[in-house]
């Protein structure tokens, strides 16, 4: 959900390292699931976090480096002390609802053949 409570869709990869030494790496190898849960726990969190930072209109903005950095500093701060170190994270799409991402593109076109009829009329 956006700040202005649009539905949004952020996709994101993640490269992970898990120190085998680490003790509680050692106690979930015999439950993978939970380490599952731990890291899915985090990511949602945080990326709705991310979501509510931005209006619509602002929301294909996310797909930058700057909230992906951000996004791998909050990773590593919550999942270091699990053994759990992320090596690399990508936001790889943003997808808002077809109508809504519609609405946009339309606006924008209107925009642009706007500001086209504009020149035109003040060259002529």
């Amino acid at each position: 959900m956006t700040r202005d409570n649009v539905n949004i869709d952020i996709s994101i990869s993640l490269l992970l390292h898990f120190v085998p030494e680490h003790e509680y790496i050692q106690q979930l190898v015999t439950n993978v699931t939970q380490i599952n849960e731990t890291i899915d726990a985090n990511i949602m969190e945080r990326v709705r976090a991310l979501a509510r930072q931005v209006k619509v209109k602002e929301a294909y903005s996310l797909r930058g480096q700057q909230h992906a950095a951000g996004l791998l500093e909050y990773l590593n701060l919550n999942l270091n002390n699990k053994g759990i170190r992320v090596k690399r994270c990508i936001i790889k799409n943003v997808k808002l609802d077809h109508d809504v991402a519609k609405n946009m593109q339309d606006k924008t076109i209107y925009q642009f053949s706007n500001t086209l009829e504009r020149k035109k009329f003040a060259f002529e």
